[in-house]
């Protein structure tokens, strides 16, 4: 400042000390903070890096679960239709056993009633009736050994190799057979 033609100057002393400690101490506080919020960090990323890998495994080990539970569904479901094929195929068996008894019935009745027939032709111009009635014994004994041959061949009906045959025949004549075995068994039941 200028007074009287001299230059004053005015200083202020001011001591620092207490304030570049507090700076030091806070400029040490804040590099303590940094480094514990490094720290806490690199903790935090860790966690949630476990976390993750924790939710892979345990989104793997749900999938394997599902896909498991899936194909356990998918053999149940395959258990069941085999059961149900089980099932149809002794339902199949008890009617083939049942309908094959029914026809040894019907071939024995007529073997049973032309022998019986048979015995009544003792003479000689009846040969032509002893001759039809033995062709109808031929003729049921044949239809016999068939129906036995497909009982005893089970294992193609089971194995699904049953082939069907088509055959043609004279339904007149079919007539004629089932009329004259019905009038045997008639004969036999009135007797």
């Amino acid at each position: 400042m200028k007074l009287n033609e001299r230059t004053i100057f005015t200083g202020f002393v001011h001591d620092l000390t207490e304030i570049k400690h507090a700076e030091n101490r806070l400029k040490s506080l804040n590099d303590e903070l940094e480094n514990k919020v490094m720290v806490r960090t690199y903790e935090l990323e860790n966690a949630v890096n476990r976390l993750l890998s924790l939710n892979k495994e345990y989104e793997s080990e749900i999938i394997n679960r599902i896909e498991a539970q899936i194909k356990l569904s998918e053999r149940e479901k395959e258990l069941e239709k085999s059961l149900e094929k089980e099932k149809e195929l002794g339902e199949l068996k008890t009617r083939f056993v049942s309908m094959a008894s029914h026809e040894f019935r019907t071939p024995l009745s007529t073997i049973l009633s032309s022998v019986s027939l048979i015995g009544r032709y003792n003479e000689q111009n009846q040969q032509i009736n002893r001759e039809k009635h033995i062709n109808k014994i031929k003729s049921a004994v044949t239809h016999l050994t068939g129906i036995l041959n497909d009982f005893l061949s089970m294992n193609k009906l089971e194995e699904g190799k049953v082939i069907p045959v088509i055959d043609s025949f004279d339904p007149a004549a079919l007539c004629i057979e089932v009329i004259d075995e019905l009038k045997g068994i008639i004969k036999k039941i009135s007797t």
